[in-house]
């Protein structure tokens, strides 16, 4: 994390990015959260063009909890406009700390459904509209 002025924060931090494309896949990673307030820990799943994307946060206030959220935008592939976008958010409780040590979180996304697990468990799945569309 480094401090740098931009319109919308006063830092900036790290990302690994892939721009490979895929479609329906398994995707895990072993977390620590920060348990810093005001910083975001997160697993994302996103394209742009139209703008869709699945994840995982962690709030540095409250690490005994993350949020999944499915961001849906229906405009036609290839567009830059931003219409229709909509979130559903989800917050999921767990039973320890999430900052304590580190854990493998996984975002499943399959044609019918994306499913959220933590350490092999199944924490929270969506099938196709139920509240979002799977991007």
């Amino acid at each position: 994390m480094q401090r740098e002025r931009t319109p919308v924060r006063e830092f900036t931090a790290a990302a690994i990015a892939r721009r490979t494309s895929y479609l329906y896949e398994s995707f895990a990673a072993e977390l620590r959260p920060s348990n810093v307030p005001g910083l975001i820990t997160g697993l994302f799943l996103r394209r742009n063009g139209p703008r869709q994307e699945i994840d995982i946060e962690f709030l540095g206030r409250d690490t005994t909890k993350m949020l999944v959220n499915v961001f849906y935008n229906p405009g036609p592939d290839g567009t830059r406009l931003e219409f229709g976008y909509r979130g559903t958010p989800t917050e999921i409780t767990f039973g320890f700390d999430a900052a304590a040590d580190f854990h493998l979180y996984e975002i499943d996304w399959q044609p019918n459904h994306i499913t959220w697990k933590i350490d092999g468990v199944t924490v929270c799945e969506r099938t196709l509209w139920n509240p979002t569309p799977i991007p």
